[in-house]
């Protein structure tokens, strides 16, 4: 088994695990249903959830209305400065360039989501 279907069954079993704490069941006794694009969800319960992973990471959302979560692994971009002066106002864009290339590239990951696109 490669490692990356070992990743996708610890995730998923993982959620299985949650979601029947969460019912009071057996994880075996939950039912899922598959929407159009392949968005599991459960047959017989009102709870809602979502699941996302990115290499080794597995976060899972869980709520009583739609619900949707996404994480990301972060790797270190060697273009990310040009990926911030297209995608974001230039007011940040200046401040990232002044940076030296490790603090920036922390900026650019915490900061970026606050500023609004062009």
């Amino acid at each position: 088994m490669t490692e990356r279907r070992a990743q996708y069954l610890r995730a998923h079993a993982g959620l299985r695990l949650i979601l029947a704490r969460y019912l009071a069941v057996a994880p075996a006794a939950l039912n899922f249903i598959y929407g159009i694009n392949g968005k599991p969800a459960l047959a017989d319960a009102a709870l809602e959830f979502n699941l996302t992973t990115s290499g080794e990471l597995a976060l899972v959302a869980i709520s009583t209305t739609a619900v949707g979560v996404d994480c990301e692994m972060l790797r270190p971009q060697r273009r990310w400065l040009a990926i911030a002066q297209r995608m974001f106002a230039p007011q940040p864009s200046r401040h990232w360039k002044r940076l030296r290339k490790p603090s920036g590239w922390r900026c650019f990951i915490r900061r970026g989501r606050r500023w609004r696109r062009r």
